[in-house]
């Protein structure tokens, strides 16, 4: 098992909440993700999971996408698997990349439902603002605080 620390000191990322994704089986009983692409390539990729309704998928240093609410049947093949198979698709459902992910177990990663916020849960006015300033090159956290107690 690893520890969280191993994973809090990664440089600035950006973090999806991945809501159409599937979790499957092929012929040879390996388990495979299929996801959405991003435009950058994989690279240096895990999939941290503590058996629970979340998985993090990191895809490089700065791309982390949560795999929100897994089912529970397959928690415990998950959580099992020493890596899986992700797939991703493009906007004409063809495949942009296909790749092997080790899985990093920990002993609890803490996401709480009531704690998952999308972009999609603020005010249009809000949402360009919140963006703008998680993309930027040294974010102003203060500023984005502000924005979230309204």
């Amino acid at each position: 098992m690893d520890t969280l620390n191993n994973v809090i000191d990664r440089p600035k990322f950006k973090i999806i909440q991945e809501k159409n994704y599937a979790i499957l089986k092929n012929f040879s009983n390996e388990l495979l993700i299929i996801t959405k692409h991003c435009e950058i390539p994989p690279k240096d990729v895990e999939i941290v999971y503590d058996g629970g309704k979340h998985a993090l998928l990191y895809r490089d240093n700065q791309n982390i996408k949560i795999l929100d609410f897994i089912n529970e049947q397959v928690r415990p093949e998950l959580l099992n698997a020493k890596e899986v198979t992700v797939i991703e698709y493009d906007d004409k459902e063809k495949i942009k990349y296909e790749y092997k992910v080790p899985i990093n177990k920990f002993n609890k990663i803490n996401i709480e439902e009531n704690e998952v916020v999308t972009i999609n849960d603020f005010p249009k006015e809000h949402q360009k603002l919140i963006m703008d300033e998680l993309n930027a090159e040294k974010p102003d956290f203060d500023r984005i605080n502000k924005l979230f107690s309204k």
